[in-house]
C-alpha cells in the first residue's frame, strides 16, 4: 500500500480530520493577512456585499448538501452482495460518515446566518464574522470531497453488484415455435 493511499485512508476513516483541516486552511489564512495584511479577500468587499456573499453562501452550501441526501438514500438503497457485505462489516462507519456529511453543512449554512448576523462592521476592518464565514465555507467544502468521495465508492460498488447478479436462464423455446412466428 502506498504512503498516498494509507493517507486517503486515514482521511475517509476518521471525519474528525475534516475540522482539522479547515482549522488548518482558515489559519494559515488567517496568519498570512495579520502578518503580511495581504490577503482579505472578504475585506475588500463592502458590508452590504458582504452580507450578500454569506446568504448566497449558506444557501449554497444548503442547496449542494441537499443534494448528499440521494447519496444517503442511495446507499441505503444498495442491495447487493457486496452492499450487504459493506453495510454489515462497516456499517456503523459508514453511517457515522454519511451523518457527518449531512449535519456539519448544516451547521455551516447555519453559521453563513450568523455571520451575516455578526458583521457590522463598516469599515472593512478585520471582523470575526468573515472568518466564521470562510470557516463554514472550508468546512463545507472538505465534506463536499468527502461526499463525492464516498459516493463514488458507492456507486462503484452497486455497479459491480448490478453486472455481477447471476443470470436468469433463457426461457425454453417451445416446440413450433418458429413455425408459427416465420411468416
Amino acid at each position: 500500500m502506498t504512503s498516498q493511499r494509507r493517507l486517503v485512508d486515514l482521511i475517509i476513516e476518521h471525519p474528525w480530520m475534516d475540522l482539522i483541516i479547515a482549522v488548518v486552511l482558515v489559519g494559515s489564512h488567517l496568519f498570512i493577512v495579520l502578518k503580511f495584511g495581504h490577503g482579505d479577500v472578504i475585506g475588500w468587499i463592502p458590508q452590504d456585499d458582504r452580507k450578500d456573499l454569506y446568504a448566497a453562501g449558506g444557501t449554497v452550501i444548503a442547496i449542494i448538501f441537499g443534494f448528499a441526501t440521494g447519496a444517503v438514500a442511495h446507499y441505503s438503497s444498495a442491495q447487493g452482495d457486496r452492499a450487504r457485505t459493506v453495510k454489515r462489516m462497516f456499517g456503523d462507519t459508514l453511517r457515522g460518515q454519511w451523518l457527518g456529511t449531512l449535519a456539519l453543512p448544516m451547521l455551516a449554512a447555519l453559521t453563513c446566518v450568523v455571520a451575516m448576523a455578526l458583521d457590522g462592521s463598516r469599515s472593512g476592518g478585520l471582523t470575526v464574522a468573515r472568518w466564521i464565514f470562510e470557516s463554514a465555507v472550508c468546512l463545507a467544502a472538505i465534506k463536499a470531497v468527502r461526499v463525492l468521495y464516498l459516493f463514488q465508492i458507492m456507486l462503484d460498488m452497486t455497479d459491480l453488484d448490478a453486472v455481477e447478479q447471476p443470470r436468469v436462464p433463457a426461457p425454453a423455446i417451445k416446440k413450433g415455435w418458429l413455425d408459427q412466428h416465420a411468416s
